[in-house]
């Protein structure tokens, strides 16, 4: 049977259908769904739904909707039901229709009034104060067969979520960074932002990207909720709203070259969405600003951080690395002339005998010269002891861009491992607590004994990635100190 839809009379005539009372039942599906959706979408999207009715096998449902939406409130609901179909917590459709009461508001609420409400209830109610008397109301059956059921498989059809009304505020910010990052940006590196909406506290991002970029996802988003706090300071806010859209086929560069807008680009872009690519809505990032973490970011950017041969890169660069000063070991071991002897110290000093006393200095030099320099070579990282209470040993630990791929608690538990076996006065140890500090470059490095060119090169990056560590740490990590049942190699994830 086909869909049948039709236009009431006026909202004076039909008030019953929006106004009257609900069963426990609905009310409970109603609540988790403004939770979990609803309310985001109210505030994102301009649209919420409110269940009003379960019969035996269909349910009544009402769209409330900003009239630029327009026809696109139809597919809205489509996409409606599937989450109620998730709120019933069912694998698979409990209604064989439903019955979609579309209410389009005259007057839209703000973000403040939208914010004092706590439940669907007092959200309509906040709606249909917005309603005039001769609103034309919407009804549309919609039977079970025409619904996807699976509709992130198929989010084009969200094409709302990128046609939100901009402000002259949104529009400033969108044609600046189109001409200073996101044409550069969309042709380098395969994705761009664009700012769609400026809320109290918090910003709504509209994010294009190709495919296969899909698993640097989140950390795309980060960067990108950082850089409009970094490059606009005159924005204000805490969260960060993501719309995914997703891309299977690449724009020609020469399309994108050609841009000379903000909107010109996104409609490239736009037209270009096949039937099956990717629309979400809801992705919410608390935004931890730190200046360091932007530019770190924005240098791997250039450097090639998301394109497929970086991580090869970086191995072979390290693996060159390894072999440079193997055989540099091995010519040294034949040769003891004074020269290569003060030019092999600067590599292999160590860090002296056991440390005697509790003196963060001498454990933090012994453990790095015998052990940790060698992390910080090769791996990236490098731990600085700091001191040891109650069982507790406290370090920071610095890594840089070749250390990733890591689950960083399983990092300091192998680090805090070390410390207990080399240390005979951590012996005792039980736990951890570490600060973490994340470099934007290189903390140490191999060359060969004889390539003064490359050393003095690598020491330059080196001592200018120390000087621009921020003074706060990324993140803290605690934890109990286990034995490590397998090799830390096969802790990393790639």
């Amino acid at each position: 049977m086909e869909n049948q839809f039709h236009f009431e009379s006026s909202l004076k005539q039909s008030r019953k259908l929006i106004i009257h009372s609900t069963t426990q039942r609905v009310d409970e599906i109603n609540n988790h769904v403004f939770t979990c959706f609803a309310e985001e979408w109210a505030y994102s999207s301009s649209f919420f739904p409110s269940l009003s009715e379960i019969g035996e096998d269909s349910i009544t449902l009402k769209i409330f909707y900003h009239p630029y939406l327009g026809d696109e409130c139809r597919q809205i609901a489509k996409n409606c039901l599937y989450y109620y179909n998730v709120a019933y917590g069912r694998d698979y459709p409990r209604f064989s229709s439903a019955r979609i009461i579309y209410i389009p508001l005259a007057i839209y609420p703000s973000d403040e009034e939208i914010s004092t409400c706590e439940s669907i209830k007092e959200l309509e109610k906040l709606y249909v104060s917005k309603i005039k008397d001769d609103n034309y109301i919407g009804i549309e059956v919609i039977n079970s067969d025409s619904v996807n059921w699976y509709p992130y498989q198929n989010l084009v059809k969200n094409r709302y979520l990128l046609i939100y009304p901009s402000t002259k505020e949104v529009d400033d910010v969108n044609e600046y960074s189109f001409h200073h990052y996101a044409r550069k940006w969309a042709y380098f590196h395969s994705f761009f932002p664009v700012l769609s909406k400026i809320q109290k506290g918090k910003i709504i991002i509209k994010l294009y990207y190709y495919d296969n970029l899909r698993y640097d996802l989140r950390q795309i988003d980060e960067f990108c909720a950082t850089f409009y706090r970094e490059v606009f300071p005159n924005l204000s806010y805490s969260k960060a709203n993501f719309i995914h859209v997703s891309l299977t086929d690449k724009i020609e560069v020469n399309s994108i070259l050609k841009c000379n807008s903000m909107k010109e680009l996104e409609d490239l872009y736009i037209d270009s969405l096949n039937d099956d690519d990717y629309i979400s809505n809801g992705t919410t990032y608390g935004v931890n600003f730190i200046s360091a973490s932007f530019n770190r970011w924005n240098k791997l950017l250039d450097e090639g951080y998301l394109k497929p041969e970086y991580e090869e890169k970086c191995r072979s660069e390290s693996l060159i690395e390894e072999v440079d000063v193997k055989k540099n070991n091995d010519s040294i071991a034949d040769n003891s002339t004074e020269e290569k002897s003060i030019d092999i110290q600067l590599f292999m000093k160590t860090g002296g005998s056991q440390p005697e006393s509790g003196d963060a200095n001498a454990i933090d030099k012994f453990f790095k010269g015998n052990l940790a320099k060698s992390w910080a070579m090769c791996d990236g990282y490098i731990p600085t002891y700091t001191s040891y209470s109650n069982g507790v040993i406290n370090f920071d630990l610095v890594t840089d861009p070749r250390c990733t791929g890591l689950y960083w608690i399983s990092l300091c538990n192998h680090i805090a491992n070390h410390y207990k076996e080399h240390v005979k006065l951590l012996k005792d140890a039980t736990h951890f607590k570490v600060e973490h500090f994340i470099a934007n470059d290189i903390i140490g490095f191999m060359v060969n004994a004889n390539d003064t060119d490359n050393f003095n090169k690598y020491n330059d990056r080196v001592q200018a990635t120390y000087a621009s560590l921020p003074l706060k740490p990324e993140a803290t990590h605690y934890g109990k100190i286990t034995s490590n049942t397998k090799s830390f190699k096969e802790l990393v994830i790639l």
